[in-house]
């Protein structure tokens, strides 16, 4: 007689034996009578075709497979359990030790694999036990693993929000920007001095004549409406650009938020691209206080006909560059710098090159390889956003995204990769 103190405590613990010899049931039903502390209930079938209804109906603890079940094996069952992806462990029982079998076993997900004329109550116990135990470590592990994915879905959420608010922060200083110009354009408008004039004019309707040409401030009045014009006709076209900037803004703010509501960040929705505008819209998404910095811009671009690609991630990629860029720049007051802007589709066949370079901080070399990861950054303020995103963007576009520096007070250079299709190959 044994005892046992670590079997699982399920009492009793179900157990399904299929064996085709009655003697061999009866001994194993012996066998498992004989351990203290546990109780188990031991269902029996002789074929393999009730063992498959059995197992698929009944809620076993464990599964106890002859291995000679007449036109099939006990590895037939065990491949069937783990077919139907059921997660009972298994063990098989054999007339005669066999290594090939006892081989076969472990690769077909036996838990182990038993000689019938070796069987002892303590060793069955001990095997029955290890597979409850390895089983339940197994769905530990599984339920680990499980909560491990659903942390790392709710974490890519976050990320995702959270570069989504970079991304926006970025868009909204652009509209900011603009707004601020077109109100300072409005408030100093000219209609206060067309409101005089005109009022002048009708103090003088009865000798307008006489006023025009012999009055000093009528004299004055044509010149100045000539002026005037070309001063009303400079502001429009100012606000009309600033109102244009800000609809392209808010069209590429509208698409940042609508990749976060349908959670489609990198779906690569692809439409005609114009890069050289693209780099133009970025550049002035930052430009802000580019000129009060002593920051000049070379702009390098190849004559390129559009591509197929995915608009807006490549914008977003390009202000997160300029930006860091300027960023970059300002960290180095008091000297001027140089910000230069290159589109390059001569270097390899079917790719498209678009090059960042700035004349700041530099980067330290040992750090090349790090700024792209989540979190690391070379500011004290960053979060390491943006080129975080800005790399996983490029590898959703099937690009990449690589950074070059000679070190610390060097300057850096960005040059994103991207597959150069152009719109007449996909159309055609």
């Amino acid at each position: 007689m044994m005892t046992n103190t670590s079997l699982i405590t399920q009492s009793p613990l179900e157990i399904l034996l299929v064996e085709d010899d009655e003697d061999d049931y009866h001994i194993i039903k012996n066998i498992l009578s004989q351990v203290e502390e546990t109780t188990f209930h031991l269902d029996w079938v002789s074929d393999y075709d009730e063992a498959t209804h059995r197992i698929q109906t009944h809620g076993y603890a464990i599964f106890l497979f002859d291995y000679r079940l007449g036109n099939h094996t006990g590895l037939d069952l065990v491949k069937y359990v783990r077919t139907i992806q059921c997660s009972t462990p298994c063990i098989l029982l054999t007339g005669q030790d066999d290594h090939h079998v006892d081989v076969r076993a472990g690769e077909s997900g036996a838990e182990d694999y038993l000689v019938k004329g070796e069987l002892l109550a303590s060793g069955l116990e001990r095997s029955i036990r290890y597979a409850l135990e390895r089983h339940k470590a197994e769905k530990e592990r599984e339920d680990l693993m499980d909560q491990l994915l659903e942390t790392s879905r709710q974490l890519g959420r976050a990320e995702v929000a959270v570069n989504v608010l970079h991304n926006v922060g970025n868009v909204l200083n652009s509209i900011n920007v603009s707004a601020t110009q077109i109100t300072t354009l409005l408030k100093n408008s000219y209609t206060n001095d067309i409101g005089r004039i005109a009022s002048m004019i009708r103090a003088h309707q009865q000798d307008l004549g006489h006023f025009f040409t012999q009055d000093t401030k009528g004299q004055l009045i044509p010149s100045y409406l000539s002026e005037l014009d070309k001063q009303v006709a400079k502001q429009h076209q100012t606000m009309l650009e600033e109102i244009q900037a800000l609809t392209k803004n808010l069209d590429h703010l509208k698409h940042i938020v609508q990749a976060q509501q349908a959670n489609t960040v990198g779906t690569n929705q692809k439409e005609p691209v114009i890069l050289s505008e693209l780099m133009e819209q970025a550049l002035t998404i930052n430009f802000g206080t580019l000129p009060q910095h002593q920051v000049s811009i070379v702009r390098d671009f190849a004559d390129a006909p559009p591509i197929m690609s995915d608009k807006h991630q490549i914008l977003q990629i390009l202000v997160n560059l300029i930006r860091n860029a300027k960023h970059s720049m300002m960290a180095k007051p008091g000297i001027s710098h140089c910000l230069s802007l290159t589109i390059d589709g001569t270097r390899t066949p079917n790719r498209v090159l678009l090059i960042v370079q700035d004349t700041g901080v530099g980067i330290k070399p040992q750090l090349l390889t790090k700024i792209f990861t989540q979190g690391f950054s070379t500011k004290q303020e960053g979060q390491g956003l943006g080129l975080h995103s800005s790399a996983l963007a490029a590898q959703s576009l099937q690009g990449s995204l690589q950074a070059f520096s000679v070190g610390e007070g060097q300057g850096a250079r960005f040059t994103l990769d991207l597959p150069y299709t152009p719109v007449e190959a996909l159309i055609s």
